[in-house]
C-alpha cells in the first residue's frame, strides 16, 4: 500500500505542484489541500537533502503526519506500515528528539483505538474494529510504560545536572528538564487512558487500577490514593486535570461502585470545571449508571434534562437506549421504560436511522406489546423500509410502495390512540408529521396537507415551519395542475400564514416567490418583497426574475414618471439576465432559447423607451441576438420583424439614420402589412418630423429631413388607408397634413409638379374630413393655381374670404388672390371687384397687402385698356 501511495506522489507533484519553486510551497500546498499522505511521501523524499537541525525539524513534522494518519485511519495494512515507517525513522534521530516523536506517534495510535472504544459504548464499532483496539492498546501500553521510564530518568538525570550548574548552560538544563516533564505528564496521561479503555474493553479492573496511579500523579493531590475532597478546585479549569478526573471516575466505576464514581464525576459540576466536560457530566453519569445497570437513576437523569426543555446529544440518547435494550430480564421494567424514552426522543428528532438501526439490532419486546412507545417504532419500522424501497423522494404511483408506507400511517395514527400519548408530546408531533410525509409519498396530497398543518400545532417553531412549508409544497402540487380558483385562494393563504407566523424560515424566501407567482399580483410591493431575497438564497436568481416580470407590467401599464421609473428600475434587474448568450445558452435548446429571446424582447422594449435611452444595454442584446440568429439550429423569424423594428429604434437614437433606414425598407419589403413594418414606418416618419419641427428656432430644415417625412409618411398613410374606404380618421389627419407640407415644400425647393399633385391629393382628403380647416384650404388654393386648377384655387380662396373676417390677414391674402385669379379668368369681373374692394378699402388696407392691392389694381387696369388678359404676377407667399 506504501508503495502505490509513493508513485501517486510522484505522479501528482511532477503534474500538478512542478511549478511551485520551492519545496516548502510544495509541502504549504498539500497541507493547504489536507492531501496527509502525498505530504508525508513528499516530505519523507525530502530527508535525503536535510542535514543537522533542518533533518531533526521535517522528521518531527513527518512523525506529527504519521501521528495524525494513525488517529485517523481505519485500514490495518496502513496503521502497519506507518508504524514501521515510523519506527524506522526514530532510528535517525536524537534521543530526546526521539521521545518526543516516539510519543506522538503512541498517541496516535491511542487516539485510534480510543475512537473504537467510545463507539463500542455506543454499539457503533463492530467487533472487528473492537479486537483491533485491544490489540492497539496491548500494543502500546508496554511502550507507553517504557516510554515513560525513560522520559523520567532522562528528567531527573537533568534535574541532577542543574543543581550542580550555573550560568547559560543553567538555562539550557532548565529549559531541557520543563520539556522533559511536559513529555512525562503528556506520557502519563496518555498512558492512564489507554490502560483504562484495555480494562473497560476486556471488562476487568485490574488495568483500571493502574491507571488510577497515573491519575493520581496527574490531579497534583499529594496521595497516590486521592480522595475526591482532596482535588483543588482551581485545578479544574485545567483541561489535563479535569480530563484525569473523569478518567478517575470512569476507573472507580470499574473498580469500586457507582456512587464512588459519581462522587468523583461530581467534582466537574463546579462552576470553574473546565467549561466542555462540565456539560458533559450528565452524559458520564448516565454511562456510569448504565454500567451498574441502575436504569432508574439513568432515566432520572435524562427526563430531567428532557422536561427542562433542553436537547440532550444523540449520542447520550443512543447510549441509554442500547443499554437498556440490553437488560437482563430483571430489570425490564424500568428499562423498558427508558428505552420507550430514548426510541421515542430519537424519532421525535428525525433520528430515524437510528431507531430502526437499533430495532434492527435489538427488537422491540423491551418496548411491550401495546402503547405509544411501541406503536410509535413499529410505524418508523415500516416508514423506513417503505423509504428504503422507494429510494427517491418523489411521491409513488406504484400500488406495493403505497400499501408500505399506508402500514406505517395504520400504526401512527394508532400510536396517537394509545393512553399514553399525551406522555410523549414530542414525539406524538413528530408522528403527526411522519404521517404527513407517508401521505406525500402515496401522492395523497390534500391528506399530506392536513398532516402537516397538525402536526405544526404541536412542533417546536423551527420544526413547525418546516411543516407549514411542506404543507404549502402539498397544496401547490394540487393547485398548480388544477383550474379550480378556490383552491389557488387557498395556497395564497397558506402562504400568507406561513410566512406571517415564521418569517425567519429558511423557506421564507421560496414561500415569498411562490406567493408572487400564485397570487398573480402586479404591485411595487411585490417587487419589494421580492428584491428583499438574499443572493444567497437558492431561489434568489427565480425571484430576481418574477421582479422583473411584475416590473415589465409596471411599465407597461402605467405613464409619465412613474412608468419610467419602472423601466429604469426594471432594467437593473432583468440586465444580468439577458446579453453573453455563448456562455448564458451554451447550446440551442428550444426552451432557452425561447426564454432567452423573450426576456431580450422585453429589454429591448423597455431600454429604447423615450426618457430611458440605455443605448449600451440596448446595443449589446441586439448584438447578442444577431449572434444567435447565426447559430445552426436557431430560428429566430417569428420574432424577426420585432428584433429589427428594435434596431432602428436604436440607430435613430443613437443618429444613423442611413442605416435605419436601410433596415427599414428591408422590413418593408419583406412584409409591409407587419406590425413591425407599421411601427418602423412612423419610427422614421417621427424622426424626420421631429427634426423639422426642432429647426423652428431658426435652422435651415433639412431637405433630407423632409424627404424622411415624405417617404415613411405616405407608407404609414398607405398602410393606414388599405382596407377602408371612408375618409381618414380624425386621428390621422395630423400624419396626412404633414406629409403634403413637407411635399409642398420640397416642390417649392425643386418647382417638381408631381410633389405639388401628391401634396394636393393630401390636402383634399384633409378636407374631405375637415372642409373649413384654415391651413388645408389655403395649401389646396396654391396647390390647385400651381397644377392648373384655377377654379378649385378660387373655390378655396373664396371659403377662405368668407371664413374669416374683414380686416383678418388671412382674409387679405384671400381676396388678394381671389381679384389676381379673376382677373386671368374674367376681367371685367374682376375690374368691379377690385373697384369694390377699393371703395371699402380707400388706402388699399395694411401692409404688405396695400402694395399688393395697388399693383393689381394698375396691372387690371392697364390690361383692360389694352385689351389683353394680365399674366398674374407676385400673388403666393411662398
Amino acid at each position: 500500500m506504501y508503495r502505490p501511495t509513493r508513485l501517486l506522489a510522484a505522479v501528482f507533484v511532477s503534474l500538478v505542484v512542478a511549478p511551485l519553486a520551492r519545496a516548502d510551497e510544495v509541502a504549504a500546498y498539500l497541507q493547504l489541500h489536507q492531501l496527509k499522505q502525498l505530504l508525508a511521501v513528499y516530505l519523507q523524499d525530502q530527508l535525503a537533502d536535510r542535514t543537522g537541525t533542518r533533518r531533526d525539524e521535517l522528521l518531527g513534522r513527518l512523525i506529527g503526519i504519521y501521528a495524525e494518519l494513525l488517529e485517523s485511519t481505519d485500514e490495518p495494512a496502513t496503521i502497519a506500515d506507518m508504524r514501521r515507517e515510523s519506527q524506522r525513522l526514530l532510528g535517525s534521530v536524537s534521543a530526546e528528539v526521539g521521545a518526543q516523536l516516539k510519543l506522538a506517534l503512541l498517541r496516535g495510535s491511542y487516539r485510534s483505538a480510543e475512537r473504537i472504544a467510545e463507539n463500542h459504548r455506543l454499539r457503533q464499532s463492530s467487533d472487528e474494529e473492537v479486537q483491533r483496539a485491544r490489540e492497539t492498546l496491548s500494543e502500546i501500553i508496554p511502550e507507553l510504560h517504557q516510554l515513560r521510564g525513560v522520559i523520567e530518568d532522562r528528567l531527573q538525570a537533568t534535574e541532577r545536572r542543574l543543581i550542580r550548574t550555573a550560568g547559560g548552560e543553567a538555562e539550557v538544563l532548565s529549559l531541557r528538564a520543563e520539556n522533559a516533564q511536559r513529555l512525562l505528564t503528556t506520557c502519563t496521561f496518555v498512558n492512564a487512558w489507554a490502560q483504562y479503555y484495555q480494562s473497560w474493553l476486556h471488562d476487568r479492573p485490574d488495568n483500571a487500577r493502574v491507571a488510577e496511579l497515573l491519575f493520581a500523579q496527574m490531579l497534583d493531590a499529594g496521595s497516590a490514593r486521592p480522595q475526591p475532597r482532596e482535588v483543588s478546585v482551581d485545578l479544574r479549569s485545567v483541561e489535563a486535570v479535569a480530563r484525569s478526573i473523569l478518567g478517575m471516575a470512569l476507573c472507580k466505576s470499574l473498580t469500586s461502585s457507582s456512587a464512588t464514581a459519581i462522587k468523583w464525576i461530581e467534582l466537574l459540576e463546579h462552576p470553574l470545571a473546565y467549561s466542555a466536560l462540565r456539560e458533559q457530566v450528565p452524559a458520564w453519569k448516565i454511562a456510569i449508571h448504565l454500567e451498574h445497570g441502575e436504569y432508574r437513576a439513568a432515566l432520572a437523569i435524562l427526563t430531567t434534562v428532557t422536561d427542562a426543555g433542553q436537547t440532550p446529544p444523540v449520542a447520550w440518547v443512543r447510549l441509554a437506549a442500547v443499554h437498556a435494550l440490553e437488560a437482563n430480564s430483571g430489570t425490564r421494567d424500568v428499562a423498558g421504560e427508558l428505552a420507550r424514552l430514548a426510541l421515542t426522543w430519537l424519532a421525535a428528532q428525525g433520528e430515524l436511522q437510528q431507531v430502526l438501526d437499533l430495532s434492527e439490532r435489538y427488537g422491540i419486546d423491551a418496548l411491550g406489546n401495546a402503547g405509544f412507545a411501541f406503536r410509535y417504532v413499529k410505524g418508523v419500522q415500516h416508514y423506513q423500509r417503505a423509504r428504503r424501497d422507494h429510494g427517491s423522494d418523489r411521491p409513488s404511483f406504484e400500488a406495493t410502495l403505497i400499501e408500505r408506507y399506508q402500514r406505517a400511517v395504520d400504526e401512527f395514527k394508532a400510536a396517537l390512540g394509545e393512553h399514553d400519548a399525551d406522555r410523549y408530546p414530542r414525539a406524538a408531533a413528530s408522528c403527526q408529521w411522519l404521517v404527513g410525509w407517508c401521505r406525500y409519498f402515496q401522492g395523497r396530497f390534500l391528506a399530506a396537507r392536513d398532516s402537516f398543518e397538525q402536526a405544526a400545532q404541536r412542533l417546536g417553531p423551527a420544526e413547525a415551519a418546516e411543516a407549514m412549508w411542506m404543507a404549502v409544497v402539498c397544496l401547490d402540487r394540487v393547485a398548480s395542475r388544477s383550474s379550480n380558483d378556490a383552491l389557488k385562494k387557498n395556497l395564497s393563504e397558506l402562504i400568507a400564514r406561513t410566512l406571517a407566523a415564521y418569517p425567519g424560515s429558511p423557506h421564507a424566501a421560496k414561500l415569498m416567490l411562490r406567493g408572487a407567482i400564485v397570487n398573480g399580483e402586479i404591485s411595487p410591493e411585490v417587487v419589494e418583497d421580492l428584491l428583499l431575497i438574499s443572493p444567497d438564497s437558492e431561489v434568489y436568481d427565480a425571484a430576481q426574475r418574477r421582479a422583473a416580470h411584475v416590473l415589465y407590467q409596471l411599465f407597461r401599464r402605467d405613464s409619465g414618471e412613474r412608468k419610467l421609473a419602472y423601466g429604469i428600475e426594471y432594467l437593473a434587474v432583468a440586465l444580468p439576465f439577458v446579453g453573453d448568450a455563448e456562455n448564458r445558452l451554451g447550446g440551442t435548446d428550444p426552451d432557452a432559447v425561447r426564454l432567452y429571446v423573450a426576456r431580450s424582447r422585453r429589454v429591448l422594449d423597455v431600454a429604447l423607451t423615450e426618457g430611458i435611452s440605455r443605448l449600451a444595454a440596448a446595443g449589446s442584446v441586439l448584438d447578442d441576438l444577431r449572434e444567435l440568429g447565426r447559430r445552426e439550429g436557431v430560428d429566430l423569424s417569428d420574432h424577426q420583424d420585432e428584433i429589427d423594428f428594435r434596431r432602428i429604434q436604436y440607430l435613430l437614437t443613437t443618429a444613423d439614420v442611413d442605416e435605419a433606414a436601410v433596415v427599414a425598407d428591408a422590413l418593408w419589403l419583406r412584409d409591409r402589412h407587419s406590425l413591425w413594418s407599421r411601427l418602423a414606418c412612423r419610427a422614421l416618419f417621427g424622426h424626420g418630423l421631429g427634426a423639422w419641427r426642432d429647426s423652428d428656432g431658426g435652422r435651415i430644415v433639412q431637405t433630407a429631413e423632409l424627404q424622411l417625412v415624405v417617404r415613411y409618411g405616405r407608407r404609414l398613410l398607405k398602410q393606414l388607408a388599405e382596407g377602408s374606404t371612408s375618409q381618414p380618421a380624425a386621428g390621422v389627419l395630423g400624419n396626412y397634413k404633414s406629409v403634403a407640407e413637407a411635399l409642398m415644400l420640397l416642390w417649392q425647393r425643386d418647382g417638381d409638379p408631381g410633389k405639388a399633385q401628391a401634396a394636393l391629393e393630401l390636402y383634399e382628403s384633409v378636407l374631405q374630413a375637415r372642409p373649413t380647416d384654415a391651413e388645408s384650404l389655403r395649401a389646396t388654393a396654391i396647390l390647385s393655381e400651381a397644377v392648373g386648377r384655377l377654379a378649385r384655387a378660387m373655390e378655396c380662396w373664396r371659403k377662405l374670404a368668407a371664413g374669416y373676417g374683414v380686416g383678418a390677414p388671412l382674409w387679405y391674402e384671400a381676396r388678394f388672390h381671389l381679384i389676381t385669379l379673376l382677373a386671368e379668368l374674367d376681367p371685367p369681373r374682376a375690374r368691379a371687384v377690385i373697384q369694390q374692394y377699393k371703395n371699402l378699402n380707400p388706402s388699399w388696407g395694411p401692409e404688405p397687402w396695400a402694395s399688393r392691392f395697388e399693383a393689381l389694381d394698375r396691372r387690371i387696369g392697364q390690361a383692360q385698356e389694352a385689351g389683353v388678359p394680365h399674366p398674374t404676377e407676385g400673388g403666393h407667399e411662398r
